[in-house]
């Protein structure tokens, strides 16, 4: 495939050489996080969809922990050889770390977003509640005794909870737990009141019964569960909490090469067994993903979540 691809260029007017023949080698694509967790089971999804369009290597590469992964990506060489499969984690890095050995908007340039995940809010199935309204009430009516557990300090199930007090109005304990089991187990034993958690994952402990789902968040309510209502739908119309998956590379990429990795993103994305892979992971698609889309949502988010982080972690 790749001897056809350089045949066509060859034979291509100019107009077409413009465009990058990427990738002309192995492309590594570094996961800031553990072997087998969401982001890298997505990660790997594409990976593979991406190297079978592409008659490429694509290896995915876990170097866990946000500095020293993104960090290898900030330092790669701008060809589009090396890539980063950035979350949210991206957003808060310079809200919620002291020191970082990179920028997170300066040293890279984004070239598409892959997709976003909703999150579910999970209350205990033992409070005397069964919508949003009862549940602010509740909280109202305990006066700063109540908690909630989330998957780690700075993690986006903890910034979404600590979004959501700050949005009702309402002080509650955080309880850090190491990852989201654990923070489920201690919303089913009643350890803690709430806990939000990606959508795929949430939706499966409502169904398991270990805790109540109030609502999603997102525009629209999810196939995988039509019964629970959209955070608008509960009754808050400016709640809006979700993770998200995109591709960045280092900074000084040339364009025409960003373009090249956007337009085999979409093309991965098109593969039907793709989209209902990542779809069961609880990721809303995005097709048609752009450098300059990517980086206006990177932006977005930023903005967002900066200011929360810098609460939580008490930095000004």
């Amino acid at each position: 495939m790749r001897l056809t691809r350089r045949l066509l260029l060859a034979a291509a007017p100019s107009a077409v050489l413009a465009q990058a023949a990427w990738p002309e080698t192995p492309v590594r694509l570094v996961v800031p996080f553990a072997a087998d967790g969401p982001t890298d089971r997505a990660a790997r999804l594409l990976a593979a969809q991406l190297a079978e369009n592409l008659a490429t290597p694509f290896t995915v590469e876990n170097r866990t922990g946000i500095l020293i992964g993104t960090d290898i990506v900030a330092k790669a060489p701008p060809d589009g050889s090396v890539l980063l499969f950035a979350t949210i984690a991206h957003a808060i890095a310079r809200a919620a770390l002291p020191v970082l050995p990179y920028d997170p908007v300066r040293d890279f340039a984004p070239a598409a977003l892959v997709g976003v995940v909703p999150m579910v809010l999970l209350v205990n199935r033992g409070l005397p509640v069964t919508d949003l309204a009862g549940f602010l009430a509740y909280l109202k009516s305990r006066a700063g005794m109540a908690a909630y557990g989330s998957a780690g300090t700075g993690s986006a199930l903890h910034l979404a909870a600590a979004l959501f007090c700050t949005r009702a109005g309402v002080e509650m304990d955080h309880v850090s737990y190491p990852g989201s089991a654990p923070a489920l187990r201690a919303l089913q034993d009643g350890v803690v009141d709430m806990v939000f958690d990606t959508a795929a994952t949430g939706l499966a402990a409502a169904r398991d019964g270990i805790g109540r789902a109030l609502f999603v968040t997102g525009g629209t309510r999810l196939q995988a569960a039509p019964d629970v209502p959209t955070a608008r739908e509960a009754g808050w119309d400016d709640f809006d909490a979700h993770t998200w998956n995109a591709v960045l590379a280092p900074a000084g990429t040339a364009m025409p090469v960003l373009a090249a990795i956007a337009r085999a993103i979409d093309g991965a994305l098109a593969v039907p067994v793709l989209r209902t892979a990542l779809t069961e992971l609880g990721m809303s698609v995005e097709r048609g993903s752009t450098p300059e889309k990517a980086r206006a949502f990177l932006q977005a988010e930023i903005a967002r979540w900066e200011p929360v982080a810098r609460t939580v972690f008490d930095r000004s």
